[in-house]
This record gives structure tokens, C-alpha cells and sequence, in this order.
């Protein structure tokens, strides 16, 4: 029997909700008597901006469970499946005293999901996904069918929080991190959908912070005294619309070859990108002009905000460089004296200085995106460092 001691969570906590306090709940009934998170900052893996800041966010994880938030780079946060899920197993595994990882999902069984992680480790699915990729297919039809044909179930994976389940364990076992996979059977609504009883899918949630609307069902009391002090200070919701003329800008002004440098650009798709924004006059219509069956809507808001972000295929390419830490509590403390960190640590601004050059960079894409997303709040905020702003409870 193992047992688990300090546990790591992936989460973006868009808002913090009920959902998230459950699972932090069953970490705790599993053995786990410390609990390290990592979140993904202003900008999130849908290729939207998060309703409300990074620091607010890693805030209501303290206040509702979580002991140390660690931020996961703007250049995974907004990558692939396989992407971020590299990114953030690394950066636990950087802090080097992990014991498990624990997620959410529909099926609840580690063990299932290990076997598909390893199925897509197979050189023959592997081969059939890139066979199937040339047909025009998406990359989730393409790996779900080729599974099929060598003799896998994969069934599960049109289940999104098994989807990112799976890429954990196959980022754990690529990078050789020494957590166990613990999956945690998800309860109430469905990833995108409305509401069931005390749970919301956080669509939902951010849907009804939009219109005004009531959430204090669905989040717990700590996490949402700090989000309705947000909102009250005129720091949130954080919008992308607000930030629609800089994408136009941006996109109208780049050049083809600087198009094909954007993360998840291939097979010429540039060029209808190019096209589109020179023929449409928003981002929606943009995106809707260039979709094809390959190319998911999700795949390409990703691909826009990286533009007006300024992420290129060089700075996405870097592995993480640095553990930047959000927030903490005492415990959060303790796990820092416990850490066997392989990476620099970053709590004040001063420790940017032990970066080497690619951590510069990774910091550098940080920054420009903390300045973009001060521009999306209600009340426009000014360009700061937030090296220095960190959440204790």
C-alpha cells in the first residue's frame, strides 16, 4: 500500500467551485496531508482569458483546501492536451517531493487510463494516428480510431477530463516522475454543462458572473468572498472581448512566415489564417472562416491568443525553467522546506536573477501576457511586475 503524503493537483481553478473543493476533499480521505497545486495563470487552455486574476484565483485554493499554488507557464496553459500536461507534471516533479498526482474523471479508474497511456505509447497506434492525420481528421478522431483498429478501447477519451487524465500519466511516465496516478471519479454536471444541485460545470459559473447573476451555490464561501471582492474593485470578470481591436491589430499586422511560426500551425493552414483576417472583421468570424474539420474551434482561439500574446514555436518549445510560486499557507511553507526543487524557485522578484536564458524568456512571455490581461478587467489596469504578488493565508 502506498502512502501518500504530499499530493499535486492540475487545475486552472476558473473560478474555484465546488467541484475543485470535492476533489481536494477525496485528496485528503486518500491519505494526502499536504497538497500542492498547479494553475494555470491569466490565460487558460481553452484560449480564453480566466475570469479573474491568477493571484485571486491561487487565493480561493487557500482559503478552500489547497496548501501551495504553483503557476503553470502561459506557454503551456495555453497548449494542447499533451502540452499542458507536460508542463505542469514538470513542473511538480521539479519541486521534488511529490508523492501522487490526483485528477478528475468520468471514469474514475487510474488503472484503465494507464493502460491507454501506454496503448498510445505503441509504435502502431502511433503510425495509424499519423496515417489517419493525413486524411484531414482531428488529432481526437484520428487517436481514438487508430486505438480501435490495433486492438485498444478508446472510448473514454471522447470524455475531456479523461482526455487530460491519460496525458498526465503519459507525461509521468515520459519524464520518469515518481507520483502515482490517483483518478478521481467526477460527480454532478458534465465538463460544459449547466448545473445539479450544489455543482456547476465553471462554464456555467463564468456564464453567470457575466450576466450578474448568483453563483454562491456552487463555490464555497472563502472562494467566493475573494471573487465578489474582485468584482467589487472593478478587477473582474476579466473578458477577451475586451482585448478583440489588440487581436485584430496584431493578426493584421503579422506576416505569413510570422503566422507559420505560431504554436499548432502546419500544413499550410498560415495561409488561410492570413487570408481570413484580411477578409474579416472579428476574431469569431476569423476563427469560423479558417475551422476545418482538422482544425477544432479550440485549436485555433489557442492559436489566435498565442498571436496577440506573442508565443512563436521557439518560446513554446522551451521546457520549464522555473517553479514559480502564487500563493501559500503555513503548510505551503513546510512543503517549500521539505522541496528538493531541480529547478530555481521564484517567490520574490529577486529570484528571477538565477534564470538562465531560457527561463528569461519563459518569464519575459509571462510578463506580456500579466500586462495584456490588466487590459481585459473592468477597470484597465497598469503595466506591473506581479513577480511580487503572491497569496498568503
Amino acid at each position: 500500500m502506498v502512502v501518500i503524503k504530499i499530493l499535486g493537483i492540475v487545475a486552472e481553478f476558473n473560478p474555484f467551485h465546488n467541484g475543485h473543493a470535492y476533489l481536494l476533499n477525496k485528496v485528503r480521505e486518500s491519505g494526502a496531508t499536504h497538497t500542492v497545486c498547479v494553475m494555470s495563470g491569466n490565460f487558460v487552455q481553452r484560449g480564453d482569458i480566466a475570469i479573474c486574476s491568477k493571484v485571486a484565483r491561487a487565493e480561493m485554493a487557500l482559503r478552500s483546501g489547497a496548501d501551495l499554488v504553483l503557476e503553470l507557464p502561459v506557454t503551456f496553459a495555453t497548449a494542447t492536451a499533451q502540452r499542458f500536461a507536460r508542463g505542469a507534471v514538470a513542473t511538480l516533479n521539479a519541486l521534488g517531493c511529490i508523492d501522487a498526482l490526483a485528477f478528475g474523471s468520468e471514469c474514475g479508474d487510474a488503472e484503465r487510463l494507464s493502460t491507454l497511456a501506454d496503448a498510445l505509447n505503441d509504435n502502431r497506434v502511433s503510425q495509424r494516428i499519423h496515417e489517419h492525420l493525413q486524411s484531414g481528421i482531428t488529432f481526437a478522431a484520428a487517436r481514438e480510431r487508430a486505438l480501435s483498429e490495433c486492438g485498444y478501447s478508446g472510448e473514454i477519451l471522447r470524455n475531456p477530463n479523461d482526455t487530460l487524465a491519460v496525458s498526465y500519466i503519459e507525461a509521468i511516465n515520459a519524464i520518469g516522475a515518481k507520483m502515482t496516478p490517483i483518478a478521481v471519479k467526477r460527480v454532478g454536471i458534465a465538463h460544459d454543462g449547466g448545473a445539479d444541485g450544489e455543482f456547476a460545470s465553471a462554464s456555467h459559473i463564468r456564464s453567470l458572473i457575466n450576466e450578474g447573476k448568483a453563483v454562491s451555490p456552487y463555490i464555497p464561501h472563502g472562494a467566493l468572498q475573494i471573487l465578489e471582492r474582485e468584482i467589487n474593485a472593478g478587477n473582474a470578470p476579466f473578458s477577451l472581448e475586451r482585448l478583440e481591436v489588440a487581436s485584430l491589430a496584431r493578426l493584421r499586422s503579422m506576416t505569413v512566415d510570422e503566422m507559420a511560426s505560431l504554436p499548432d500551425i502546419s500544413e499550410g493552414l498560415e495561409h488561410r489564417l492570413y487570408r481570413a483576417t484580411r477578409e474579416q472583421a472579428s476574431v469569431a468570424d476569423i476563427i469560423s472562416a479558417v475551422k476545418t474539420k482538422r482544425y477544432t474551434q479550440a485549436r485555433l482561439r489557442r492559436i489566435v491568443l498565442c498571436a496577440l500574446l506573442g508565443l512563436d514555436k521557439s518560446v513554446c518549445s522551451i521546457d520549464p525553467q522555473y517553479i514559480r510560486v502564487l500563493g501559500m499557507n503555513e503548510k505551503g511553507r513546510r512543503i517549500l522546506a521539505a522541496a528538493q526543487p531541480t529547478l530555481p524557485l521564484i517567490a520574490r522578484a529577486k529570484d528571477a536573477s538565477e534564470l538562465n536564458r531560457f527561463g528569461t524568456l519563459l518569464l519575459a512571455a509571462e510578463q506580456r501576457a500579466d500586462n495584456l490581461a490588466a487590459l481585459a478587467s473592468p477597470a484597465v489596469g497598469k503595466c506591473k511586475s506581479t513577480l511580487s504578488q503572491i497569496a498568503l493565508v
